[in-house]
């Protein structure tokens, strides 16, 4: 994705995680700490994950 999207998408992907939080919430689906214990799982995934498929820290080099 082009630099200049990136910022878009990260724009668009937090309003509709946080949408979908407050729908799941309202729908008594779930209490709020399960959504945001989700958010904090799926965030540290990411993070691990990423972390290890760089295997530069991180750091991209150009």
């Amino acid at each position: 994705m082009p630099t200049a999207v990136r910022w878009w998408a990260r724009v668009v992907a937090a309003i509709v995680t946080g949408g979908l939080g407050v729908v799941v919430i309202a729908l008594q689906w779930h209490r709020p700490t399960d959504v945001v214990a989700a958010l904090v799982l799926a965030g540290a995934i990411s993070m691990i994950s990423s972390a290890l498929l760089l295997g530069d820290g991180g750091v991209r080099r150009r």
